[in-house]
């Protein structure tokens, strides 16, 4: 009876370790996301849902694959990631469209593609091609097999604006980065080439977190539209 008494004790703390487990879980929404404008607005978002509920989100930075994946396996709650026709495949996931990211290009101001309106992306075969960002793989084989050129990742201003002024090449950043304005060199927008890319959202069907709809909510109210950038 000693024996059997200490054994159902056992059972019945090891019961509450994982209700006490399970009742934190619910507690937590974890966001997957992929490097885009939606990484400039987690902080408000985070803030803003914290303030008025009592979930906490836990935010992470992965690649297209990893988040899908992440998400299908359960180990994540919510993925931002860019809207493909493959998603459409996965029948336990849904999928709520955000908004479109547009590029644009810096060139500098001697360079003859200034005087071009609206340039095709191969007309941009004379010169390097910075990167600002971390363009989905993608759209970096449309920009290298279209312009016939090879891309380069820089992640700073600084290094963006020596090298405009000393005609080293095209940058390129997304629509919410914005270099200073300069009399050494000129902005022409991407928005009409085919580089671009579709934001969403991915949730399981089948997840039913406490205030996980609430989250998607605010997620749409906060995300489903281009003209918040800044």
């Amino acid at each position: 009876m000693t024996q059997a008494t200490k054994i159902v004790e056992q059972s019945e703390q090891t019961l509450n370790m994982f209700r006490h487990e399970q009742e934190a879980e619910a507690k937590r929404i974890k966001i997957g996301y992929v490097e885009s404008y939606v990484s400039q607005l987690l902080t408000l978002l985070i803030q803003k849902f914290e303030k008025e509920h009592t979930t906490t989100l836990l935010p992470m930075r992965q690649s297209n694959e990893t988040l899908l994946k992440s998400t299908l396996n359960r180990d994540l709650d919510v993925a931002f990631v860019d809207l493909t026709s493959s998603l459409k495949k996965y029948n336990e996931i849904e999928i709520i469209p955000l908004f479109e990211d547009n590029y644009q290009l810096y060139v500098p101001k001697q360079d003859p593609l200034t005087a071009t309106v609206n340039p095709p992306l191969k007309q941009l075969n004379t010169q390097p091609i910075f990167l600002m960002a971390d363009l989905p793989q993608q759209l970096i084989h449309l920009l290298e097999n279209t312009a016939k050129c090879t891309t380069y990742r820089i992640s700073t201003e600084r290094l963006a604006n020596y090298l405009l002024r000393h005609n080293r090449g095209y940058v390129i950043t997304p629509q919410y980065i914005a270099l200073p304005e300069s009399e050494q060199f000129v902005r022409l927008s991407l928005a009409h080439t085919e580089l671009k890319r579709t934001l969403c959202a991915i949730v399981r069907k089948d997840n039913h977190k406490p205030e996980l709809t609430a989250l998607l909510k605010e997620i749409t109210t906060l995300l489903s539209h281009t003209s918040v950038y800044h």
